[in-house]
């Protein structure tokens, strides 16, 4: 699938290719014509066939009400959303289109951010839904209870890599449904073996037949021309296009529909907290560079002299933590612009609800009674957590973190602690053949590892989280950076045709800086 500079998916027919605007807005694609209102929301969309589809939003930017002619027909949706923006009902408002005056309605109930269940009013039917895991989105059953005959019926959801349900099947194993999707989540051709409902397209996308768009949490989605209908509601922080999915739908998701990213294998998260925590690490580092700007990161953070004091020596002042806004497992990285100071004893959430941003402060309850114990992965003692580890993980816990770093009291040096055991076999250990090299990744200043605990083995970044599989890939890609920015050799040293690292004295004094001011690589 090739890209243009927009992030619009190119045709093979010039005449079906995308016309898009400064603010990468599609006004023509295959054919189809986009409005748009001064707020950036697509409020019209004419099709050739003649179809026109109106749409009108609330003060929040949510779609609020569907309007759709057709050649020989036309009707109106209205859509309702709870506090926390997710929708809670769709309904036909022109009793012109309904059949026998019965009123259309479809009213869903929600587990999180996930669709747990859709209830139809008009066919009495109830459907609910069973997912891969708690922190999936990826759906594996349904259950249809007939509200008439209180008939129950189980459904099993076959989905592809990305969690895309190509085919329904019923207990026996019948196939009931299956479709063939375009590459971004349209479903070129479904069909029904026997009578089913089958909403969900991309991830957490619910496809709505009246309009032809999918619902994604936040915004919705025009399969059509592969974009959001409405701007990012959290802005730049999504990426640089306001309304794209994603740059490549067969490795990364929005199921939020707020901010793409591919999640990350428990081995890539290992090894990027590995590099988070060791000495001279990524945390070590944020800190030192708050340091050096004291009157703004105590005003930003509220710290004292005295935490300036232990910044300056890399270490965490007391009662803070370093935070990943993006959390590791769903795409973060260690980048300086993904982490913050946070203090301890309160965690601030930012959610976002059908009347705006809202910030709440949510103050963790001590964990008491519990009993949390693990083993030390350098020196093998097994020990109970003190109370402030146990205060410490549970917050971890809370923001979605499935392995935490804590100090062994018996060696004073760092171990993971997890209480999910799909984590408990990952073998954390140091790197071999760590030689301090530096990235070569643009925009990047973080250090190589070489992960020998993973098949196959790998090179790694923990910064951007770059992998190279083959050392020759990553001896090109150094070539290729020294090239492209002088300053970067002061970094390497040529020994028998191979790049090693160079020493600390010999690297370019305000190499961070120049290293910040290159683009990012795409």
């Amino acid at each position: 699938m090739m890209l243009d500079k927009t992030w619009s998916p190119l045709k093979d027919d010039p005449n079906s290719r995308p016309i898009n605007n400064q603010a990468n807005r599609t006004q023509i694609y295959n054919n189809i014509t986009y409005h748009y209102d001064e707020l950036g929301n697509l409020i019209k969309r004419e099709k050739p066939n003649g179809e026109t589809l109106y749409l009108a939003y609330d003060n929040e930017n949510q779609l609020s009400l569907s309007h759709i002619v057709k050649p020989n027909h036309t009707e109106t949706w209205g859509y309702a959303y709870d506090a926390f923006g997710r929708r809670i009902s769709k309904h036909i408002t022109d009793k012109l289109a309904l059949k026998n005056n019965e009123q259309q309605q479809i009213r869903f109930v929600w587990d999180g951010a996930k669709l747990q269940q859709e209830q139809h009013k008009q066919n009495n039917g109830i459907f609910s839904y069973i997912y891969e895991a708690t922190d999936s989105f990826v759906p594996i059953a349904q259950t249809v209870k007939d509200n008439l005959t209180e008939n129950i019926t189980l459904n099993y959801l076959h989905t592809d890599q990305i969690g895309i349900p190509k085919e329904m099947t019923d207990e026996q194993g019948n196939l009931a449904w299956f479709g063939q999707y375009s590459a971004w989540g349209k479903v070129e051709n479904g069909t029904n073996v026997l009578p089913a409902h089958q909403p969900f397209r991309l991830q957490n996308q619910y496809y709505d037949n009246e309009t032809g768009l999918h619902y994604n949490l936040f915004r919705y989605y025009e399969p059509e021309c592969e974009k959001f209908v409405n701007q990012d509601p959290i802005g730049l922080l999504g990426g640089e296009n306001l309304y794209q999915y994603a740059s490549n739908p067969f490795e990364w998701m929005d199921p939020w529909g707020l901010n793409q990213y591919r999640k990350r294998s428990v081995s890539s998260v290992a090894k990027l907290r590995h590099n988070f925590d060791k000495s001279g690490g990524a945390r070590e580092r944020y800190l030192k560079k708050l340091a050096k700007t004291p009157e703004k990161t105590k005003a930003t953070f509220k710290c004292t002299d005295e935490d300036i004091e232990q910044m300056k020596k890399g270490k965490v002042p007391k009662n803070f933590v370093v935070h990943h806004k993006k959390p590791l497992f769903r795409g973060g990285n260690n980048r300086f612009s993904n982490l913050t100071l946070m203090d301890k004893n309160i965690i601030q959430i930012t959610i976002k609800c059908c009347i705006g941003m809202k910030k709440e402060k949510i103050f963790m309850d001590l964990i008491r009674n519990k009993i949390m114990e693990t083993i030390c992965q350098e020196c093998h003692s097994k020990f109970l957590l003190s109370q402030e580890q146990k205060e410490f993980v549970s917050r971890m816990q809370s923001t979605g973190l499935k392995v935490i770093i804590i100090d062994c009291p018996y060696c004073n040096k760092p171990t993971p602690y997890t209480d999910d055991l799909a984590f408990k076999n990952v073998i954390y250990q140091n790197t071999v053949g760590e030689n301090l090299l530096h990235c070569p990744v643009s925009h990047c200043d973080g250090l190589i590892s070489f992960i020998d605990y993973s098949k196959p083995y790998f090179w790694g970044c923990g910064e951007c989280g770059k992998e190279w599989y083959k050392e020759e890939d990553l001896q090109n890609e150094i070539s290729k950076i020294v090239q492209k920015y002088p300053y970067r050799q002061t970094c390497y040293e040529k020994k028998k045709e191979k790049w090693i690292a160079a020493p600390e004295s010999q690297i370019v004094a305000d190499y961070e800086s120049l290293v910040e001011k290159e683009p990012f690589d795409v």
